[in-house]
C-alpha cells in the first residue's frame, strides 16, 4: 500500500500561506541578567492560541578579558554573546530586557509624603553623580514612583553609568534586538517574590549570590527597600559574619526611611545557583539566630505560564522577574527603565524629523535644478564644440585628401608587392652552382641549408685559413648574393691533415617566384 501523507486538520483560517513568513519575534522576548561573568536568559514566548507564555532558560559567559560592562572591550565580548544567543534561538527582530546587578547600577528608594519623597529623590539624583563604583563620565537615573495612598508614595531611584547603558543599546542593536527595558536586579528578584507570594507579611532580606561576591536586599510586598553591595574585600567565603553584621543596620535603615515601626527582620532568602546556597548556608550555622535562612526556590507563576519548577535554579530569579514585567501589561510600569534615560538622551531632534519629512518635495526641486543647470552646461558645450568643429573643418578637409592619397599609395604598394611575387625565383640548381663556382680549390662544402629562397647557410672545411677568407671574398661578389657573413670558424681534423671550419650565410637578392614555394632542401 503506498504511503500517503497525513491529512492537514488544520482550518484554512490557522494555515499559513507558503509564501508568508514565521512572525515569531512578535511573540517574543529575551530577558538577560547581566552578572558579573555570565549572561542569564529566559526566552519567553507566548503562544498564538492559548495565550500562554512558555520559558525556556540559558547560560553564557560573556566577559573573558573585560575588566566591566562600561568600557569598548566590555561592549565587544557582551556583543559576541548576544549574537550567540540570537544564532542559537534566532531571535533577530526579538524584543529584549536586561537586568543589571550591583556592579553595574545602585538602586535606592525612600516612602513617605508626597512632598518628602520628591525632595529626597532629588537629592538622590544630585548624589548619583558622586557614585564612583558605576566607572568614570556622567550617570544615567531613573526614577519610580508608586503611589501608597492619596498622600503617600514610594519612590525608587536607579542609576547606572551612561556608557553602561549605552554599551547594552550598542550591543543589542548589533545583534539584532530592540531593547525596551534595563533595570536593577534587586527590582527584579523582588517582582518576582511577590508574584510568589513572598515577603508580602514581613519584610524579607535577601542575598543575590554572584559566582564569589554577594549583594545584600531588602523588600516588602514586592517593593525593594534597600540594596547593599558589601566592600570589595568581602567575598562569598566571609557571607556569614558580614550579613549578622549587616543585620541591625538593614533594620535601622528600613524603619528610618520606611516607617516599617516594630516590624522585624528575621527571615533571610539565598538567591543563586544551588552549589553556591548550599555553600552559603553552611557559612551561616553560626550565625543563625539572627536569621530564619532558607534557599528560594522558584514556584508556580500561574496558570499562565509553563514553567517547570525543578529544572530551574534561584539563580534565573531575575531574568524571571523581568520577564514578568514585559511580558504582562500589568507589570510594565513596575520600576525604573534606565532605557528612558536613554532615549531621552539620542532622541532624534525635531529639525532632522522635518527635513525627512520635506525631503520628496526637496528632492524633486533638487532634481529639477540640477537638470536645469546640466542642461545649460550641454548647451554651451555644445556651442563650444560646434566653433571648435567650424575651426577644424579645413583641418578635417587636408585630412580627407591625405587619406585618399595614402590609400592610392597603399594600392600602388600592393600592386608592386604582386608584381615582385610574380618575377621568377632561383632554382636550387642556381643557387648551388654560384657557390661552386666561388669556391677555391681547397675549400668543400658539408653542408648546406636554404630558407624560404631567401637565405643560405653553409658549413666547410679548409686546408687552409686563407681558403676560407677568399670563399667569403668569392661569394660577396657573385651577382644574386647580398649580406654576406662569416659567422665562425674553428679547427678541425682530416685524414688529410689539420683543417679550418668555417659557417657562412648570405641572402639572395631575387624575390619569391610562386605563390606556393616547394619544399625546403638540406645540403
Amino acid at each position: 500500500m503506498p504511503n500517503t501523507p497525513p491529512k492537514d486538520r488544520r482550518q484554512s483560517p490557522d494555515r499559513r500561506d507558503d509564501r508568508a513568513r514565521r512572525k515569531h519575534s512578535e511573540s517574543r522576548v529575551l530577558c538577560i541578567e547581566v552578572c558579573r561573568s555570565t549572561l542569564k536568559a529566559v526566552i519567553v514566548t507566548r503562544q498564538e492560541k492559548s495565550g500562554a507564555f512558555h520559558v525556556e532558560t540559558s547560560t553564557k559567559v560573556w566577559r573573558h578579558e573585560a575588566t566591566r560592562l562600561g568600557t569598548e572591550l566590555g561592549s565587544r565580548e557582551l556583543t559576541v554573546a548576544l549574537k550567540e544567543f540570537v544564532a542559537e534561538g534566532r531571535l533577530a527582530g526579538c524584543r529584549a530586557a536586561f537586568t543589571l546587578n550591583c556592579d553595574a547600577c545602585v538602586t535606592r528608594s525612600t516612602s513617605g509624603a508626597k512632598q518628602v519623597v520628591e525632595q529626597e529623590l532629588t537629592s538622590l539624583g544630585e548624589r548619583s553623580q558622586l557614585y564612583l563604583s558605576l566607572g568614570p563620565g556622567p550617570k544615567a537615573l531613573s526614577v519610580h514612583r508608586t503611589p501608597i495612598d492619596a498622600r503617600h508614595e514610594h519612590g525608587l531611584v536607579t542609576v547606572a553609568n551612561e556608557q553602561t547603558v549605552s554599551s547594552l543599546a550598542t550591543a543589542a542593536e548589533a545583534a539584532g534586538l530592540r531593547l525596551e527595558v534595563v533595570e536593577s536586579s534587586i527590582v527584579s528578584v523582588a517582582r518576582l517574590l511577590d508574584r510568589m507570594g513572598v515577603a508580602t507579611d514581613a519584610p524579607t532580606a535577601m542575598v543575590i549570590l554572584d559566582e564569589d561576591r554577594f549583594d545584600l536586599g531588602v523588600c516588602y510586598q514586592g517593593i525593594p527597600l534597600l540594596e547593599v553591595r558589601p566592600t570589595a574585600a568581602a567575598t562569598a567565603e566571609e557571607f556569614g559574619p558580614v550579613v549578622s553584621d549587616y543585620h541591625k543596620r538593614l533594620l535601622r535603615y528600613c524603619n528610618r526611611l520606611h516607617g516599617l515601626g516594630s516590624a522585624k527582620l528575621d527571615k533571610l532568602l539565598l538567591i543563586g545557583q544551588r552549589d553556591e546556597v548550599e555553600s552559603a548556608t553552611r557559612s551561616l550555622d553560626d550565625q543563625s539566630a539572627k536569621f530564619e535562612t532558607e534557599g528560594f526556590e522558584i514556584g508556580d507563576l500561574g496558570p499562565d505560564w509553563q514553567v517547570d519548577p525543578e529544572s530551574l535554579d534561584s539563580e534565573m530569579t531575575g531574568a524571571l522577574g523581568l520577564a514578568l514585567r514585559c511580558s504582562e501589561p500589568s507589570a510594565q510600569r513596575n520600576g525604573p527603565n534606565l532605557m528612558e534615560d536613554y532615549l531621552a538622551r539620542v532622541k532624534t531632534p525635531l529639525m532632522p524629523i522635518v527635513l525627512r519629512a520635506l525631503s520628496p518635495v526637496g528632492a524633486v526641486l533638487a532634481a529639477s535644478l540640477a537638470l536645469a543647470l546640466w542642461n545649460a552646461g550641454l548647451r554651451t558645450e555644445v556651442d563650444q564644440l560646434d566653433s571648435e568643429y567650424l575651426r577644424l573643418r579645413p583641418v578635417q578637409l587636408e585630412s580627407m585628401a591625405l587619406g585618399k592619397s595614402l590609400r592610392s599609395t597603399e594600392s600602388m604598394q600592393e600592386n608592386l608587392a604582386q608584381l615582385g611575387d610574380a618575377l621568377p625565383r632561383p632554382s636550387l640548381f642556381t643557387v648551388m652552382t654560384r657557390v661552386r663556382q666561388c669556391l677555391p680549390s681547397d675549400v668543400w662544402i658539408n653542408h648546406f641549408a636554404l630558407s624560404d629562397y631567401e637565405r643560405v647557410d653553409l658549413r666547410g672545411d679548409s686546408y687552409t685559413e686563407g681558403g676560407v677568407y677568399d670563399f667569403v671574398s668569392y661569394l660577396g661578389k657573385a651577382p644574386g648574393v647580398s649580406e654576406t657573413a662569416l659567422k665562425a670558424t674553428g679547427a678541425g681534423q682530416s685524414p688529410q691533415g689539420p683543417t679550418t671550419s668555417f659557417d657562412v650565410q648570405f641572402d639572395l637578392t631575387t624575390t619569391k617566384a610562386f605563390a606556393s614555394p616547394p619544399e625546403k632542401s638540406r645540403g
